[in-house]
Protein backbone atom coordinates (compact mmCIF):
# COMPACT_ATOMS: atom_id res chain seq x y z
CA UNK A 1 0.00 0.00 0.00
CA UNK A 2 1.11 3.47 -0.86
CA UNK A 3 -0.43 6.79 0.13
CA UNK A 4 -2.21 8.49 -2.75
CA UNK A 5 -3.75 11.50 -0.98
CA UNK A 6 -7.20 9.93 -0.97
CA UNK A 7 -8.65 12.26 1.69
CA UNK A 8 -8.19 15.49 -0.31
CA UNK A 9 -9.59 13.83 -3.43
CA UNK A 10 -12.64 12.58 -1.52
CA UNK A 11 -13.16 16.02 -0.01
CA UNK A 12 -13.28 17.57 -3.48
CA UNK A 13 -15.63 14.84 -4.70
CA UNK A 14 -17.97 15.39 -1.73
CA UNK A 15 -18.01 19.15 -2.27
CA UNK A 16 -18.75 18.68 -5.97
CA UNK A 17 -21.57 16.24 -5.14
CA UNK A 18 -23.19 18.86 -2.88
CA UNK A 19 -23.24 21.53 -5.59
CA UNK A 20 -26.69 20.45 -6.75
CA UNK A 21 -28.13 21.36 -3.34
CA UNK A 22 -28.91 17.78 -2.36
CA UNK A 23 -27.24 15.43 0.11
CA UNK A 24 -26.28 12.43 -2.04
CA UNK A 25 -24.86 9.13 -0.82
CA UNK A 26 -21.21 8.77 -1.81
CA UNK A 27 -19.71 5.31 -2.21
CA UNK A 28 -15.92 5.16 -2.03
CA UNK A 29 -14.28 1.91 -3.10
CA UNK A 30 -10.47 1.86 -2.87
CA UNK A 31 -8.67 -0.05 -5.58
CA UNK A 32 -6.48 -1.99 -3.12
CA UNK A 33 -9.11 -4.55 -2.22
CA UNK A 34 -9.92 -8.01 -3.47
CA UNK A 35 -13.55 -9.09 -3.63
CA UNK A 36 -13.72 -12.88 -3.48
CA UNK A 37 -17.49 -13.13 -2.91
CA UNK A 38 -19.15 -10.60 -5.26
CA UNK A 39 -22.73 -11.43 -4.18
CA UNK A 40 -21.91 -10.90 -0.49
CA UNK A 41 -20.05 -7.68 -1.29
CA UNK A 42 -22.98 -6.40 -3.34
CA UNK A 43 -25.46 -7.24 -0.56
CA UNK A 44 -23.26 -5.48 2.02
CA UNK A 45 -22.92 -2.46 -0.25
CA UNK A 46 -26.70 -2.24 -0.74
CA UNK A 47 -27.22 -2.42 3.05
CA UNK A 48 -24.58 0.29 3.56
CA UNK A 49 -26.23 2.57 1.01
CA UNK A 50 -29.63 2.11 2.72
CA UNK A 51 -28.07 3.01 6.08
CA UNK A 52 -26.32 6.03 4.59
CA UNK A 53 -29.50 7.20 2.86
CA UNK A 54 -31.07 7.33 6.33
CA UNK A 55 -28.32 9.62 7.57
CA UNK A 56 -25.80 7.08 8.81
CA UNK A 57 -22.15 6.79 7.95
CA UNK A 58 -21.16 3.27 7.01
CA UNK A 59 -17.85 1.50 6.56
CA UNK A 60 -17.30 -1.94 5.07
CA UNK A 61 -14.38 -3.95 6.35
CA UNK A 62 -13.05 -7.46 6.79
CA UNK A 63 -11.77 -9.37 9.79
CA UNK A 64 -7.99 -9.58 9.37
CA UNK A 65 -6.26 -12.95 9.27
CA UNK A 66 -2.75 -11.57 9.87
CA UNK A 67 -1.24 -8.43 11.39
CA UNK A 68 -0.97 -5.75 8.72
CA UNK A 69 0.70 -2.35 9.01
CA UNK A 70 -0.25 -1.14 5.54
CA UNK A 71 -4.00 -0.79 6.11
CA UNK A 72 -6.29 0.85 8.65
CA UNK A 73 -8.15 -1.08 11.35
CA UNK A 74 -11.82 -0.53 12.22
CA UNK A 75 -12.39 -1.18 15.93
CA UNK A 76 -16.10 -2.02 16.21
CA UNK A 77 -18.53 -2.51 19.08
CA UNK A 78 -22.03 -3.97 19.18
CA UNK A 79 -24.73 -1.34 18.65
CA UNK A 80 -28.26 -2.73 18.53
CA UNK A 81 -28.60 -5.05 15.55
CA UNK A 82 -25.32 -3.93 13.99
CA UNK A 83 -21.87 -2.70 14.82
CA UNK A 84 -20.71 0.84 15.51
CA UNK A 85 -17.23 2.18 14.85
CA UNK A 86 -15.52 2.64 18.19
CA UNK A 87 -12.24 3.69 16.62
CA UNK A 88 -10.42 3.77 13.30
CA UNK A 89 -6.65 3.34 13.43
CA UNK A 90 -4.76 4.25 10.27
CA UNK A 91 -1.87 1.91 9.51
CA UNK A 92 -0.90 0.78 13.03
CA UNK A 93 2.62 -0.33 13.89
CA UNK A 94 3.31 -4.08 13.93
CA UNK A 95 2.94 -4.47 17.70
CA UNK A 96 -0.47 -2.77 17.66
CA UNK A 97 -1.63 -4.80 14.64
CA UNK A 98 -0.59 -8.01 16.38
CA UNK A 99 -2.55 -6.99 19.50
CA UNK A 100 -5.64 -6.20 17.40
CA UNK A 101 -5.41 -9.62 15.74
CA UNK A 102 -5.02 -11.35 19.13
CA UNK A 103 -8.08 -9.44 20.36
CA UNK A 104 -10.16 -10.84 17.47
CA UNK A 105 -9.47 -8.38 14.69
Amino acid sequence: PLGRNTAPALTLAALAALEGGQDPVLVVTPADQTVTHPAAFTAALHAAVREAAGGGITILGITPDRPETGYGYIRAQQDGAGLAVAQFVEKPNLETAQRYLADGG
